[in-house]
C-alpha cells in the first residue's frame, strides 16, 4: 500500500514537492455510516523528509515566522495534501522552544496551534490561477512533535520528530476547529528532519506542484 517518499521538483527548482507515493486503490472508507470517508490512507508509515522550509514573519503583514513542509500523498492529484506548520505564536511567542510537545489543548485547533497539522482530502489546484478546491479538512488533534532545533533564519539548523493524528473536521473562516465525529482519520506515524533550514521558494505560475499556492489557498480560506 506504501512505496516510497521522493522528492522532486515538478516544473522547475522553484517549486519543490514531497510525495508519499501509494497505490490507487487504497482509499479509506468507514464501516459505519452513509459517506465513505475522502482520505486516501488511514495510515503513513514514518518517512524521514527531505527538506523543511523557513518563512520568515512580517510585522507589517501580521505574520509571524513559520517552520514548514508540505506532503502530498498520492501521485497525481486530486490526493491528500498535508501542510505541517510550526508557528513562531502561541506557544512558542516569545521564541522556537526545543523539548517534546503534545498536540492538544490549543495544538488542536487551527485557531490556536503553534503546531499545527491541516491536511486537505482530494485537493485539486486551481486552473489558470483559479481557487483550489478539496473535499475536506483533517487535522492533527493527538500525537507529539519532538524539536531538538528550530531555526530563525534560513540555513540555519532544524531537527524534529513528530507523530499525529488527523481527524474529520470542520474549519471555520476564524480557524475554530471542531471534529466531525464519523471516525474518519489519517495516523501519520513518524515525520523526521535533521538539517538546515531552506528558503522558501519562489512561485511557479500554474504549476500544479507549487506548495505555495497550497499554502497561500489555505491562508486564504483559514486566515492563517
Amino acid at each position: 500500500m506504501f512505496a516510497s517518499l521522493i522528492a522532486a521538483c515538478g516544473g522547475g527548482d522553484s517549486s519543490p514537492d514531497a510525495r508519499v507515493i501509494t497505490t490507487p486503490d487504497a482509499r479509506v472508507t468507514v464501516d459505519a455510516g452513509p459517506q465513505p470517508c475522502t482520505n486516501d490512507l488511514a495510515t503513513i508509515p514514518a518517512f524521514t523528509l527531505p527538506a523543511v522550509y523557513f518563512a520568515p514573519g512580517d510585522p507589517a503583514m501580521d505574520t509571524v515566522n513559520e517552520t514548514y513542509v508540505a506532503i502530498r500523498v498520492e501521485e497525481e492529484f486530486p490526493t491528500d495534501v498535508i501542510i505541517y506548520s510550526i508557528y513562531q505564536f502561541g506557544i512558542f511567542e516569545a521564541g522556537y522552544q526545543t523539548g517534546t510537545f503534545p498536540i492538544s489543548g490549543d495544538e488542536a485547533s487551527f485557531d490556536t496551534c503553534a503546531i499545527c497539522g491541516l491536511m486537505l482530502t482530494q485537493y485539486m489546484p486551481g486552473a489558470n490561477g483559479g481557487n483550489a478546491t478539496w473535499a475536506d479538512e483533517y487535522f492533527a488533534t493527538s500525537g507529539s512533535a519532538t524539536l531538538n532545533a528550530m531555526p530563525t533564519a534560513v540555513d540555519e539548523p532544524v531537527d524534529f520528530t513528530t507523530n499525529f493524528t488527523t481527524v474529520h473536521v470542520d474549519i471555520d473562516n476564524a480557524g475554530v476547529t471542531t471534529p466531525v465525529g464519523d471516525g474518519c482519520q489519517t495516523v501519520w506515524e513518524g515525520m523526521t528532519f535533521a538539517g538546515t533550514a531552506s528558503a522558501v521558494p519562489s512561485a511557479a505560475t500554474n504549476n500544479p506542484y507549487d506548495w505555495n499556492a497550497i499554502r497561500a489557498e489555505m491562508k486564504r480560506r483559514f486566515k492563517k
